[in-house]
């Protein structure tokens, strides 16, 4: 080993910050890591995401979910977005160790988070995960709270219910 350095920038290639374009991938958690968040309040799971198929492969993402936190809308949040991992990786049980997350691939749809302030960078965020057999064209049908309406005799499309024909 020697104590000398030496490097040249004009042989060597720089770093590229593209961000990952908004869609669904297939991706893995390589690094699960319990951490309290910067402003010390709670506990946090840093997850390191990494792209397993496609143009895309190797690239990654970064997510912390703030699973334990003193704002009830931040732990909820973390807490959802736990629970959805858990069911696409059919983890049924209590987890001790996030360890159980890592290595196995599912279904992640990528978007990006574009900050405001103006202050940093854009950068990519995971905003749904599902098992990775869901398939990623067919969307998730949200359940109806009304019922449907059903068609009354005599009342065609576009005709107002009170006219109704004789």
């Amino acid at each position: 080993m020697t104590d000398s350095f030496f490097f040249d920038p004009s042989k060597e290639e720089g770093s590229h910050f593209d961000l990952i374009p908004p869609g669904e991938y297939v991706a893995e958690i390589i690094e699960a890591e319990i951490k309290q968040p910067r402003s010390g309040d709670g506990h946090m799971l840093a997850l390191t995401w990494r792209i397993s198929e496609g143009d895309h492969e190797g690239r990654q993402v970064w997510e912390s979910l703030c699973f334990q936190h003193s704002n009830e809308q931040t732990q909820t949040i973390a807490r959802r977005k736990l629970k959805d991992i858990c069911a696409a990786l059919e983890i049924n049980e209590q987890i001790t160790d996030p360890e159980v997350f890592k290595f196995k691939p599912v279904r992640v749809r990528i978007g990006i988070q574009v900050d405001k302030s103006g202050q940093y960078d854009d950068s990519n965020k995971i905003s749904r995960v599902r098992a990775l057999e869901d398939d990623p064209g067919e969307p998730t049908p949200a359940p109806s709270s009304k019922p449907k309406p059903q068609p009354t005799a005599g009342n065609g499309p576009g005709k107002a219910p009170w006219r109704k024909s004789a």
